[in-house]
């Protein structure tokens, strides 16, 4: 129970190092939307140039009002003096021509402006959405490896958790047979020698215990006094996992190895008065234990307690 104790906090440092790096990613995000921010503030930017030149050109438009005012008021004086009105046309359209140059450059310069911004609009809306699906795809992946990592643990646990439990039922066969023979020497021993008429029989050998007598022993002997509880006696798993859809499908959420099927088999097995075992699994029972056993005992009794009461209350024909 120690070791699954440490592979839970192992998996719950390993849920926690998967949220901060979701929280990176999320800081990344955030960092992509304030780029976003400032690309669009140099958007406004260049609209606000973009008006600055608008009133330029409508400026160089009245200046050229203004020069066609002042040609006309040339032609008049010349007309009224007697100069040379071509040479005063050629020169106020030479002027208006190098005004009108001027003023193409600066609206080509702004449609240049316009078209640049248009295409940096562009490619931030495309970055943030690269930036978008980047973040999702990465907080998406690191849950699942977290969800598989975890999985596997839980897993490992339980095949570590099942070969210690053969391991312990072993040794307790092995003890039970050398008690047996150390008692059957024992009683060989107290037979009188001198008396040679006697027909020496052999000791009975008491049967090793079953599976689910030891596993009722442990129960008797956890139970004794729950505050003092520090392992919960789990039902001993079957070497072959039941294969029963709604065994296989509340595999994941249960709290002990052991399903429905095979509690039922073990208590039946024992031929103890239901009562009792009802009893001895009520959830209510382990509020005595300590607090950080006292949530995760409470799931295990209150497993093999459903299971007990359903086979209660029909023997009672209540179900």
């Amino acid at each position: 129970m120690a070791d699954t104790d440490l592979e839970l906090q192992r998996q719950e440092e390993e849920y926690r190092q998967v949220k901060t790096k979701a929280r990176a990613a999320e800081a990344e995000y955030r960092a992509a939307c304030q780029n976003y921010l400032a690309r669009t503030e140099d958007i406004r930017r260049l609209e606000r140039e973009l008006a600055s030149a608008q009133d330029s050109l409508k400026a160089s438009h009245a200046v050229m009002l203004q020069a066609d005012e002042k040609n006309k008021a040339v032609k008049s004086e010349a007309l009224a003096t007697g100069i040379r009105y071509e040479d005063r046309k050629l020169a106020a359209q030479k002027l208006a021509r190098e005004k009108q140059l001027r003023t193409d450059e600066k609206a080509r310069q702004l449609a240049q402006r316009q078209a640049e911004s248009y295409r940096l609009q562009q490619r931030q809306s495309q970055q943030r959405a690269e930036a978008e699906q980047k973040a999702r795809e990465a907080c998406e992946e690191i849950v699942r490896q977290g969800i598989q990592r975890r999985e596997k643990l839980r897993q490992e646990a339980a095949e570590r958790a099942r070969a210690r439990m053969k391991e312990a039922e072993e040794q307790h066969t092995r003890e039970d047979k050398r008690r047996c023979d150390e008692r059957a020497r024992a009683k060989s021993q107290q037979h009188p020698k001198d008396v040679h008429f006697t027909e020496k029989i052999p000791p009975t050998p008491i049967p090793p215990a079953t599976p689910a007598k030891r596993w009722y022993d442990r129960v008797e002997r956890a139970f004794a006094d729950y505050s003092l509880m520090e392992t919960f006696p789990d039902p001993p798993a079957p070497l072959t996992p039941c294969k029963k859809p709604n065994c296989v499908a509340s595999k994941p959420h249960r709290a002990l190895s052991a399903c429905p099927c095979e509690i039922e088999r073990l208590v039946t097995s024992l031929q103890l008065p239901l009562k009792k075992m009802r009893q001895a699994f009520h959830p209510d029972r382990f509020w005595k234990c300590k607090n950080e056993h006292r949530k995760g005992f409470q799931m295990k009794a209150k497993e093999v307690f459903q299971v007990v009461d359903a086979m209660f209350g029909k023997e009672k024909g209540v179900a």
